[in-house]
């Protein structure tokens, strides 16, 4: 991420970003998965329809299990976070088709594969190091004709969202987003390590139409149009190999 001219950009590294996440567990309100959960999972159920083993990687504080394993499936959970995992065991105890969330690590020791692996506003956060990691843990997860699927904010304009520290003099990305994806870099990135690209596409998980009725209308009233609407959510399936 570069920052605004004149500033300089935050170096995150583990500490940082550990320190950082655990101030934001304190407002569980702000949590995407938390207040879109429900609307996600029903955006990606025909994409899972068939798939019996789930996993929800990068699984946070455990906020989309539930609404993964109301589809019928059985869910397990994967953060690198012992705090993350921690809470989403605690969360999510006792719900009907949950396996347990582990470390990615644990799950590839212990011969683990799932039929889809899905993956929520994860790879946005990621420098280069660990998106390496992130796309070698899907190889040794994904069981054979298993599915990857991959969501992000759609070609976002990270300075709109920077924030500034005045003690450190730095500038940063007020949810730690690190990169901006679109549909033909995230195609590219997916196809680089070994995955065939199934489709890219883009869509409003927080769309409520009977929620925001004059909002719906406005935007039927575009497509007749023909004006371009961006949808803030960009959702990538790929497949292992060709």
């Amino acid at each position: 991420m570069t920052a605004t001219p004149g500033y300089r950009p935050l170096d995150w590294n583990d500490d940082l970003a550990g320190r950082y996440w655990r101030w934001q567990s304190h407002f569980p309100e702000q949590y995407f998965t938390r207040n879109f959960g429900r609307l996600i999972a029903r955006r990606l159920r025909p994409l899972l329809q068939g798939r019996r083993r789930i996993l929800d990687f990068g699984c946070g504080v455990g906020y989309l299990v539930p609404h993964l394993a109301a589809l019928g499936v059985e869910v397990t959970a994967a953060d690198h976070s012992e705090a993350a995992l921690a809470a989403t065991n605690a969360r999510n105890a006792g719900i009907a088709g949950f396996a347990g969330a582990a470390s990615p690590e644990t799950l590839v020791a212990s011969g683990r594969r799932f039929d889809a692996i899905v993956s929520i506003e994860v790879i946005e956060h990621l420098s280069d190091e660990y998106l390496e990691a992130f796309f070698k843990s899907f190889h040794a997860l994904l069981a054979p004709g298993g599915i990857a699927i991959i969501t992000t904010p759609n070609d976002e304009d990270l300075h709109a969202s920077e924030t500034y520290c005045p003690h450190c003099d730095q500038v940063f990305h007020r949810w730690q987003h690190l990169r901006s994806w679109t549909a033909e870099s995230l195609a590219a990135a997916v196809s680089a390590h070994g995955f065939t690209l199934i489709r890219t596409f883009t869509t409003n998980f927080a769309r409520r139409p009977l929620h925001d009725p004059i909002g719906e209308v406005k935007r039927l009233a575009k497509q007749i149009l023909g004006r371009q609407i961006k949808e803030p959510h960009l959702v990538c399936v790929a497949r292992l190999g060709s």
